[in-house]
């Protein structure tokens, strides 16, 4: 016995789930009987003409090659799909193994590169004195000015 009518709405749509799958598998079922039937017939057409060819050869011949064809088209397609879909999987591969790779290189460099805090004044200054000497160095490769000619 049903205990509520959430129970029996869930199992109303339940069952109009399963009758529509089962009118979907015998519409395929049907197409699967009829494409047997062909084949059967277009097989006992071959096996009456054995080696000659024959008026009902050529129709099966034209049935078959016509199923040969749509089925090569639908693999075509299919393989289309495939192939642009990899094409897709590969791109985004790449940008996601750019992004590990950034992922696992920044905290190495940051810490290599980075001794300070930024929240600590004292910290920013690298105690560094060479900065003036530096000064000096590069004052004194470069040429001389020359007066300005007033």
């Amino acid at each position: 016995m049903l205990t509520s009518k959430g129970e029996g709405s869930s199992l109303r749509k339940a069952a109009e789930t399963l009758q529509i799958d089962l009118r979907r598998t015998q519409r395929h079922c049907q197409e699967l009987r009829r494409k047997n039937s062909q084949l059967t017939r277009v097989t006992r057409q071959r096996d009456r003409c054995n080696v000659g060819p024959c008026e009902a050869d050529e129709e099966g011949d034209a049935a078959m090659h016509n199923m040969v064809r749509l089925e090569m088209e639908r693999l075509l397609h299919e393989k289309a799909k495939l192939a642009a879909e990899n094409s897709r999987l590969m791109r985004e591969n790449a940008s996601l193994q750019e992004i590990l790779e950034l992922e696992v290189l920044s905290p190495q460099r940051v810490g290599d590169e980075c001794s300070w805090d930024m929240d600590d004044p004292e910290t920013l200054y690298d105690g560094d004195d060479d900065d003036d000497e530096t000064e000096a160095n590069l004052s004194s490769t470069l040429p001389p000015t020359l007066p300005s000619a007033v």
